[in-house]
This record gives C-alpha cells, sequence and structure tokens, in this order.
C-alpha cells in the first residue's frame, strides 16, 4: 500500500499515442583494405560526422608470444613505445600529440597489443608521422634508463590493478589453473615482478626486433579524411619501414579439463566470491555467440536468471556478472558470483550449477532470446558510433576473420541464434571447470622525414544546442537530435538527492533510486527488468548529493514502449517491502564492504575533512552502516515525494528521435506528475575555504600501495573562467603529459598514474590532485606532489602549456558527444552543475578564446598551494609515518574509513 501523499504523486498516466516509425538502418561502412608491399595490411575507414580521427594499429603479439621467463614481456613493451625516438625524443610523443588536442593509449591482451591515437582530424598527418617513426627507429632508441623507469611503472600497475585491489589477486591465479604450464595462456598478461626485474635491455631490443615488423601489423585509420590524399600519406610514411620475417605465431592444442579444478584465493576483502570458468571455443569459431547470449541470459541485469536466482530471490549473492572472454587459442566462459556477507560459497555454486542445468535441460524462453538479441543489437550499433571503438572493431575484426567491416556478419551470428542452440552452448559447460573461491582473509619506398608535418586544415565544428520546451508539468525538455544513429538516451535530472535526506536517514536516496527499478505499475522486479531489456533498453537510477538522475537509453524505433517503462519506474514503482529488504540489505554490503577499496575512501574523508559530516557535501551519498541499518520502507515513503518533485526538473534527450512526436508523448506520460508539499530550500552557499595544510591517515596494515588525495573547495564559475580553469587542470593533471604524471610516473616510477580534476555539483567545485603509489615512496611521492603544486602556484604555466592544454580540453568535448549516449550524459551534466542550456556550445567557445597569459593568472591565484590543501592517504600507518617524519611533513592525524578521528592511543595501538 502507497503512502497518500505518494499515491497522489504516482498517478496512472493516460494511454500514449501510436509509436513512431522505425528509423532506417544504418549505413553500411566506407571501409577500404589494402597491404604495402613491406606487409603492413591498411584500412581506411572515413566518416565525416565529426572532425575526429583516430589512428588504430593492431600487432599480434601478446602475452602468449612470450619466452619462459620474460612474462609481462607483452605489456611492458607496450609501455616502452611511448618513450622516444631521436626524432621525437623523450615525452614529445605525447606532448606533440596534445599540443595539437590529440591524444593515444595502448592495451595489451594474450593475443596483440593494440595503440590508438585520436585527435582532431586536421592532426592525421602528425599521427600518421608519428606512428611511423616509433615503429622504425624505437629500437635503436631504446636505453636501460627508459627500461627501468617504465619497470617500475609496470610493477605498479601490478601492485595497483591485482595485489591492491579487492578480489584482483584471483586475476593471478586463474591463468594458472585453467592452462597447462605449456600453454601460451598460462601466465596472466601482467607478468610476474621476478621476470620484469630480469628483463634486460637486449631483451627489449630482440623483442621489438621479431614481432614489431610490417606484416606483424595492421593500420586502421577512421574518421573525418580524404581517403585520395590519405592513402599516399600512408604508403609514403609506413612504406619506409623495412620488410622483416613475420614470427611464427604460437599453437596449442584446445584445452578441456577432465574434471574439476579448485583453488581458493584470500584477500583483503569484506564480501566472498566464487569464479566457475570453463574452456570454450576460440574467438569467433561456431558457438560462441550462442555462448555470449548464454552470458546474458544468465547474468545481464535484474531479469537475468542468475541475478533473478541469487540476488533477488534468495539474497545470498551482491552481484552477478557472466562473460566469454574471447582469444585466439581458446576462450574462457566465466560466471563470477559475489557473495553476500558471510554467504555460503557452496550454496552459491549449488544455485548457480542448478540455474545453469535448467538452461541447459530447457533452453532460454523466447521472450529472453529476444532479450539478449535485442542487447546484441543495441551493442552492435553503440560500437559502430564510436570511432575508437569502430576503429579497434575493424582491427578486430581483421585479426579473428580476415576481413576488416565484418559488423552485419558479426551481428548476423547473434540474430541468427536459436534458443537450442543457446541450449546446446549451456549443455557444453560440464564438470571440466575451474571453481576459484576468493575469501575474506581480514585482514612501398618511401621515407620519414624528421620534420614534424604540417597539419590539415582545421574543421570548425560548433556543438549542438538543444531545442527546448516545456511540459505541463513544470519539467523542461532540452533535445538534440542525432539522426541516422538508431539510437536515443535520456535523464531526467530531480533536484534533491542526499541533500534533501535528514542526516539520520543518510543513505536512503540510493536506495530509492534502486527502488524505482525494482518493479513498477504492478510488474516484479524481474518483470519489470524483463520488459525493459526485451526492448534492447536500460534504465537506471542514481543519487547525487544533490539530484536524482533517472536514466533511459535504447533504440529509436522502440522509444515510444520505452518511455512507457521509465514513466512507470518515475511514477509508479512499487516499493514493495520485499524489494526493500533486499535493497536496502544490498546497500549495506556496499558500506560495509566500502573500507576495502582505497580510491572509494580517499574522496570520502576528504570530503568530510573539507565540508564536515553534519553537511550533505561532506557524507557520503549512500550513507553509514549505523544510518543505513536504521532505514525503513515507511522512510522511503515518506520521503519519495520530495525526491521525486518535479519542480526545477530538467529532461535531456538525445538521438534519433521526432521532437514533436517526443514533445506529445511525453505530455501524455508525465501530464500527472505534480509537485507535493513544500518545495526544498536553496542549496547551501558555496565553501570556498576550509581548514588546509592537515594530513589525515586511514591504515591499512600491510596495504602494497597508498592512496594518496589533497583537496580543497572552491566555488562553482561562469562558462569563460571554467574554460580558463580546465586548461590550469590539463596541464597540471588531466593528460598523460601532465605535470603530475610525468613527475609521478614518467620521472620517478612512483604510480601507475598521477592526476588533478575538478567535482561540481550545483555552486560547489572540489579540486583534487591524486596517486597511488607504492608504500615505499609514500613521503617521496607527497615531497614531488608538492613540489609540483607550489610550481604552478608560484609560477603559472607558459604560453605553449596553455597552449597544448586548451587543444586537449577542446578536442576531449567532441570526444565525449560523438556518441547518442555520450551526449546525453554532456548534456546532464550541464544541468548537475547548473550550467545554461546551451553550456556544450558556450565550452566550445570558451575553450577557444583562452588566452594563455589568463591561464597562467589562475595557476599562480587558483587553489593549488600544497600548503592550503587536506591531504588522505589510506595506507599502512607503520610504513608511512617514518616517511613522513623524514620528509618533513607534519605528523597525520588518524582518522578512520569514514573520516572520523581515531583517539591517538586507539591509533598507536593499530
Amino acid at each position: 500500500m502507497l503512502a497518500p501523499a505518494l499515491a497522489l504523486v504516482l498517478a496512472a498516466s493516460p494511454p500514449p499515442p501510436a509509436a513512431s516509425p522505425r528509423p532506417a538502418a544504418p549505413a553500411r561502412l566506407d571501409v577500404r583494405t589494402f597491404t604495402l608491399p613491406n606487409g603492413l595490411t591498411v584500412v581506411l575507414a572515413p566518416d565525416h560526422r565529426l572532425p575526429q580521427v583516430v589512428v588504430d594499429t593492431w600487432f599480434q603479439v601478446g602475452s602468449k608470444d612470450e619466452a619462459p621467463g620474460r612474462t609481462g614481456f607483452a605489456h611492458l613493451f607496450e609501455h616502452l613505445m611511448f618513450m622516444g625516438t631521436k626524432r621525437v625524443p623523450g615525452n614529445a610523443f605525447d606532448v606533440t600529440m596534445e599540443s595539437g588536442g590529440g591524444a593515444n593509449n595502448a592495451s595489451t591482451s594474450e593475443d596483440r597489443t593494440n595503440y590508438y591515437s585520436w585527435g582532431p582530424s586536421a592532426l592525421l598527418p602528425t599521427l600518421l608521422w608519428l606512428d611511423a617513426d616509433r615503429f622504425q627507429a624505437l629500437g635503436d632508441a631504446m636505453t636501460k634508463e627508459k627500461l627501468d623507469v617504465q619497470r617500475g611503472v609496470v610493477r605498479n600497475e601490478r601492485r595497483q590493478s591485482y595485489e591492491n585491489t579487492p578480489y584482483g589477486r584471483a586475476e593471478l591465479v586463474i591463468p594458472e589453473a585453467l592452462f597447462p604450464e605449456s600453454h601460451p595462456y598460462h601466465h596472466p598478461v601482467i607478468g610476474s615482478h621476478q621476470d620484469l626485474e630480469a628483463a634486460t635491455l637486449e631483451d627489449v631490443k630482440g623483442f621489438f626486433a621479431t614481432h614489431y615488423v610490417p606484416g606483424n601489423a595492421t593500420l586502421v585509420v577512421a574518421g573525418d579524411f580524404d581517403p585520395a590524399a590519405v592513402r599516399p600519406m600512408v604508403e609514403k610514411l609506413f612504406g619506409a619501414l623495412a620488410t622483416r620475417p613475420v614470427p611464427a605465431p604460437p599453437v596449442a592444442a584446445p584445452v578441456h579439463l577432465d574434471r574439476e579444478v579448485r583453488r581458493i584465493v584470500m584477500d583483503e576483502v569484506e564480501l566472498p566470491r566464487l569464479v566457475l570458468a570453463w574452456h570454450a571455443p576460440a574467438a569467433y569459431a561456431p558457438g560462441t555467440a550462442e555462448l555470449d547470449l548464454l552470458a546474458a541470459v544468465l547474468g545481464d541485469g535484474p531479469s537475468s536468471r542468475l541475478e533473478r536466482r541469487l540476488v533477488l530471490d534468495l539474497r545470498i549473492a551482491e552481484s552477478v556478472n557472466v562473460s566469454l572472454d574471447a582469444r585466439a587459442l581458446g576462450s574462457v566462459f566465466r560466471v563470477e558470483v559475489t557473495g553476500t556477507p558471510g554467504a555460503d560459497l557452496e550454496r552459491v555454486k549449488r544455485e548457480t550449477l542448478a540455474v545453469l542445468a535448467d538452461l541447459a535441460a530447457k533452453g532460454p524462453t523466447d521472450a529472453e532470446l529476444r532479450r539478449v538479441k535485442a542487447e546484441a543489437e543495441v551493442h552492435a550499433l553503440e560500437t559502430r558510433e564510436h570511432l575508437q571503438r569502430r576503429a579497434d572493431k575493424l582491427n578486430e575484426y581483421r585479426f579473428f576473420l580476415g576481413e576488416a567491416d565484418a559488423f552485419d556478419r558479426d551481428l548476423a551470428r547473434y540474430i541468427r541464434a536459436t534458443g537450442a542452440a543457446v541450449r546446446d552452448a549451456a549443455r557444453g559447460l560440464g564438470e571440466g571447470r575451474l571453481d576459484l573461491r576468493i575469501l575474506p582473509s581480514r585482514g612501398v619506398a618511401g621515407e620519414i622525414t624528421d620534420t614534424r608535418p604540417q597539419d590539415l586544415p582545421a574543421r570548425a565544428w560548433v556543438p549542438p544546442a538543444p531545442e527546448i520546451f516545456r511540459l505541463s508539468s513544470g519539467v523542461e525538455v532540452r533535445v538534440v537530435r542525432e539522426p541516422g544513429t538508431g539510437l536515443f538516451a535520456a535523464h531526467l535530472i530531480v533536484p534533491g538527492g542526499a541533500r534533501a535526506v535528514p542526516a539520520e536517514k543518510a543513505g536512503l536516496a540510493p536506495v530509492l533510486a534502486k527502488l524505482l527499478l525494482s518493479g513498477a505499475a504492478g510488474r516484479s522486479a524481474p518483470e519489470f527488468a524483463d520488459a525493459v531489456r526485451t526492448l534492447g533498453a536500460d534504465i537506471d537510477a542514481r543519487a547525487t548529493r544533490s539530484f536524482l538522475d533517472v536514466e533511459v537509453k535504447g533504440l529509436s524505433a522502440k522509444l515510444g514502449p520505452t518511455l512507457d517503462l521509465f514513466a512507470d519506474a518515475l511514477l509508479r514503482p512499487n516499493l514493495a517491502p520485499a524489494d526493500f529488504d533486499r535493497e536496502a540489505a544490498l546497500a549495506l554490503a556496499r558500506v560495509e564492504a566500502r573500507p576495502d577499496e582505497p580510491r572509494l575512501v580517499a574522496p570520502l574523508v576528504a570530503a568530510a575533512a573539507l565540508y564536515g559530516q553534519d553537511d550533505p557535501r561532506g557524507r557520503p551519498v549512500d550513507g553509514y552502516a549505523r544510518t543505513v541499518k536504521t532505514l525503513t520502507l515507511a522512510d522511503v515513503k515518506a520521503l519519495a515525494p520530495r525526491l521525486l518533485d518535479p519542480r526545477g526538473a530538467v529532461l535531456v534527450v538525445a538521438g534519433d528521435v521526432d521532437v514533436a512526436a517526443l514533445r506529445a508523448r511525453l505530455e501524455a506520460l508525465l501530464a500527472g506528475w505534480r509537485p507535493r508539499g513544500d518545495a526544498l530550500p536553496p542549496p547551501p552557499p558555496p565553501v570556498t575555504s576550509a581548514p588546509g595544510g592537515r594530513i589525515l591517515l586511514v591504515d591499512r596494515p600491510g596495504a602494497p600501495q597508498t592512496m594518496i588525495l589533497a583537496a580543497r573547495p572552491a566555488a562553482s564559475s561562469d562558462e569563460a573562467a571554467r574554460a580558463v580553469r580546465e586548461v590550469v587542470n590539463v596541464a597540471l593533471g588531466g593528460s598523460f603529459t601532465s605535470r603530475l604524471n610525468q613527475n609521478l610516473r614518467e620521472k620517478h616510477g612512483y604510480t601507475y598514474g598521477a592526476r588533478s580534476a575538478y567535482a561540481t555539483e550545483g555552486r560547489q567545485s572540489t579540486f583534487y590532485a591524486m596517486a597511488a603509489v607504492q608504500t615505499e615512496v609514500t613521503g617521496a611521492a607527497l615531497v614531488e606532489l608538492r613540489r609540483e603544486l607550489d610550481a604552478l602556484a608560484a609560477g603559472g604555466i607558459d604560453a605553449a602549456e596553455a597552449r597544448k592544454a586548451q587543444e586537449t580540453a577542446r578536442h576531449q568535448l567532441v570526444l565525449d558527444v560523438q556518441t547518442t549516449a555520450g551526449l546525453a550524459d554532456r548534456l546532464a551534466e550541464a544541468v548537475l552543475e547548473g550550467r545554461p542550456a546551451d553550456a556544450l556550445r558556450e565550452e566550445a567557445t570558451a575553450l577557444g578564446a583562452v588566452d594563455a597569459a589568463r591561464a597562467s593568472a589562475d595557476a599562480r591565484s587558483g587553489p593549488y598551494r600544497f600548503d592550503g590543501l587536506a591531504v588522505v592517504l589510506v595506507g599502512d600507518r607503520k610504513a608511512i609515518l617514518p616517511q613522513l617524519a623524514k620528509a618533513g611533513l607534519p605528523p597525520p592525524i588518524a582518522v578512520d574509513a569514514d573520516g572520523a578521528p581515531i583517539p591517538a592511543d586507539r591509533a598507536a595501538a593499530r
């Protein structure tokens, strides 16, 4: 039974108008493939929608190609590829790219290493020149000093991603347990510390000479360019690469476990986790599409079978993830279940296998099959739409299927899959599997010139401005049309969020957000989730400190019925007792597990220090264990009208939509949404200063890393000032070549990455600088952090640095809006930050007008001085204290994972 006030708000909607016709299917890609005489395969894929380009190169070398005793080499070399050549020395590779608004990254898997760069289309000649240069000359320019720096960075990455991350250690065990010692997949991609330390300069140069050869690579160029102009450019630059023998790829017979293999890993976690893994056919082999669909039926969303059984019904699991890890020499099908506190993993396993056995006996239902096929279609469209993902997919198809443009061929595998074939895929998962348990322990001839080529003419681009109208309910709607995508995405931003919740009920807002998705209009949680997924759609909700954000996205062809379900979630949630009990228990489990994750703890402690726990800005949106334990369904029903009040609400929509039809549909669906009770008081004024110069320490005994986070409050600013601030932040810590990252990562090898950022909500901004460093260099890293911050505050930035940061920030805006979902996210971000409706257009204009002198002045007057920052350390207290004393830093204040001070005698005894 709904509370009377809530019942008036959640009135039934009138019948919706007829659905709009289905948009035309996306046009086939323009893809042109050719091979240079030296063996390099080139794929050109022009697309003139936005002024951006991507260069994506795959080398057919991964961890499977490593020699015994040299594990981690492929990934180590991924890092070394950015260390400079004679033509482009030091960090000039990144600086040159970022100076033109570009950026780059790379990744390594068992099968391949890929390097990808992106930027404005005018920068394409430079991107190609840089890649061709290092392809040709990196081996000759390699030194022991470069090797030592990146060896330290990679070892830090292992610590950060595997050894100091909850459940990360399991990823080091799975390859060894699934594959025999002689198999190329027996060791993890990251490698071992011992093998990384043993690597010599001769090893590195030999690895490059063997594997980085033209015939072992494919180059994809995608985006806004003229193929007739770019092909000769590619032929000249990459044709200069010498023809060298192509290494023979490793081979291995298919692996099948004939029995169950069991492993147990003890880790610093609160919640136990079960991983079941089976061998599967190689990537794109017959049956792999069916395994992908099986994974979705089992574990994709609340309507999936395992989540419904383990999370919703039995409440013995906190989360479920099922996936197919596709590889060239044999894939891995993986079921991962994170239990609730104290869960019996044997029962979790028994129930998991029972669900799998039922699928193997009966197959999926017709509704399930429709749902997962719709999701596959959405995923395919989203991948085609995003230029970086598209370019990488072209390379993936070329690698596995022998042709680059295989989007239709790939999707057809999923569309033609039958329920019987999915059933047979389930039957193939037998007794031969890995049972891994993670338990809490707690504790053409051419040339490459020496001169960078000239950029192409820059193409002017103006971000779209939304069409704006207001519904009779008072909701403002902002729409940006993206014809031809076949997709739409929207966010409804409602003022309130955690700010509207009493301090003693902290954590209620996110529970309500979850309950909006836990069944609506009489449909149970699984039924509602199934209805959404069957449409290929997704509806989500989250609470922030000042807002409730309800998101919906899906296929434009099914916009009408998707919005119907969206309105049901917003206006007619069931708020059933069983759903509340489940979501409250899961919320409590997440809060109790929060201390396990330093990257969550540090910002919460900083917020408490800056704003105080009596202020909504100073306490976690998810609340504390003590407050979440007190939540009741009556609390939810009493506060729901305040958290779901249309006053001040804004709906942003992006995608392939007809605005008139959309307006009519929304008017019909939301006409009954009316205010109830008093309006929220205005948010408190921004805090612009807070006690600084303090170091706060959260003890994690034995932690291999220390999470460092420095913070200071700041007021929000207008678009011009915001653009200046963004340029300064990019120079400090917002790009790979930023000062913090170049010092802490590239110069000293203390960390896998260091960065800075402004987080803004409403009128309140907070500046952060952060890095996770190895424990033994905590003091030294803090000294370097202080050095960089104080240098910026004293000396500002020069014109070249400001220009580079400006171009990086300008192109980041293009990257953010290249997809329908990304555009909707940026439109929603503007609402959350209290910016105008045409904020994207104003931002582009303001970034283009940033003056280097003003940026330097802002750096000198901004919130960057180290002595005014609150510094949070999350790490091993006993190891950190002597380092702080040696560095001349003040003794830290001991606090717990919520930011509450710990008495000195208790802290010393820990």
